[in-house]
């Protein structure tokens, strides 16, 4: 995600601003933030208030209204100048179409095509909603959004998904054994255990990402653009980088189970993608604990690991290159770019690092939908010779060494 930025940054966002011009600068936003949320259509009643701002806080509202909107920043006299555009082209852009234009797509047009200074359009949408809600809806001990935030932004994000045909991701963590290490060493130094998980999510994710204290010792991350093999690579590295975290003074050992549902594979609700992705932490925690389950309507006897092998299948004499997302002794899933039929048997043929190949034969038995006009398969092995099988396991055996 791209922005280019003013050349000058406005003088209340300095490295090091006095206490007095912090407090202007968010009374400002605040104003500012409410007028927005308020008006987001009617440019006329939106400039009405907007000027009524002007006459407090004189014309610092305009590069703060530019920086809440769309994350650049300005001078003061170019923020004037770009604000007055802005009108000028959403009354253009509303008598072409014949209808008002909410003054948010004015000012994406405004940037991105005319000014050429966003790359990305998203950003104005994605940025103007966590500031409008980030002040009040973060949790105090932790510093991360809380569940009351969590209830209108995931909406909002799967809005966002289905609007620019991208996946986004849910992952719903509960630490190991809270209750345990509570009991042992007491309330406030468990919390300590809190926080520190809080800060590994804080050093894995994007910007764009949500980061959610769902509740007690259970978090919940909001990936957008991220399917579920993406949110998988992130929720393993949190995984891994909680359980190197201990405490040899009390002898405990912290670990974290979780679970991944996304849109659209899985649903397209935001509660039920988060139940989704919760059912998939129980069966983590089912499994011993310390790992992530994918959620899917299967049952399966045995477990799957992360494994970026390639190689190729081949369904009714024609053949098609695969690229391996995870395995088990049992199955695999992977991509291609073809929609291979649920129900057909294949032969197929994957090769790992170290460059052995194993084939037999399987049956596909799930197909979805993944972006860039990708699919991604499920097959279940129905035939497979006692050397291959052999060579399969032990390359699982090393995956799990890897994983733990």
């Amino acid at each position: 995600m791209s922005i280019t930025k003013g050349k000058k940054k406005s003088s209340l966002r300095q490295s090091q601003p006095r206490e007095n011009e912090v407090k202007i600068f968010r009374d400002v936003e605040a104003s500012v933030l409410h007028i927005l949320s308020s008006n987001k259509s009617y440019f006329d009643t939106f400039d009405k208030k907007f000027l009524s701002l002007k006459k407090k806080f004189g014309n610092e509202i305009y590069p703060t209204f530019l920086y809440l909107i769309a994350n650049l920043e300005f001078d003061e006299k170019e923020a004037i100048e770009h604000y007055n555009s802005i009108k000028k082209h959403h009354q253009r852009m509303s008598s072409l179409l014949k209808r008002d234009v909410d003054i948010r797509v004015a000012v994406a047009d405004y940037f991105v095509s005319n000014k050429k200074m966003i790359k990305d359009p998203v950003i104005l949408e994605i940025h103007l909603f966590k500031k409008t809600y980030e002040a009040g809806v973060t949790d105090n001990l932790t510093s991360l959004y809380n569940y009351a935030f969590l209830k209108g932004a995931l909406p909002h994000e799967i809005a966002n998904s289905k609007r620019y045909v991208e996946p986004l991701s849910v992952i719903f963590f509960d630490l190991d054994d809270f209750k345990e290490i509570n009991d042992k060493i007491g309330h406030e130094r468990a919390n300590l255990f809190l926080k520190h998980f809080a800060g590994i999510i804080k050093n894995s994710i994007r910007e764009m990402d949500l980061p959610f204290r769902y509740g007690g010792e259970e978090f919940v991350l909001v990936l957008p653009k991220t399917d579920k093999f993406g949110a998988l690579a992130v929720a393993e590295r949190i995984r891994k980088s909680y359980k190197e975290f201990s405490s040899e003074k009390e002898g405990i050992t912290a670990s974290v189970s979780g679970g991944i549902a996304s849109y659209p594979v899985d649903d397209d609700r935001a509660q039920n993608l988060i139940r989704k992705a919760d059912e998939a932490m129980y069966r983590a925690k089912a499994r011993g604990k310390n790992t992530i389950e994918l959620y899917n309507t299967e049952r399966r006897r045995f477990e799957r690991f992360m494994d970026n092998f390639r190689g190729v299948v081949t369904l009714d004499g024609k053949q098609y290159e695969i690229y391996g997302k995870n395995v088990s002794a049992s199955g695999f899933y992977f991509e291609t770019e073809k929609p291979l039929l649920q129900s057909k048997k294949i032969d197929f043929s994957i090769e790992f690092e170290n460059l052995r190949k194993s084939s037999g034969s399987a049956i596909v038995t799930r197909v979805e939908t993944h972006p860039e006009g990708k699919y991604g398969v499920g097959v279940a092995i129905t035939s497979i010779s006692r050397s291959d099988k052999n060579l399969l396991l032990n390359h699982i055996k090393s995956l799990k060494t890897q994983s733990r």
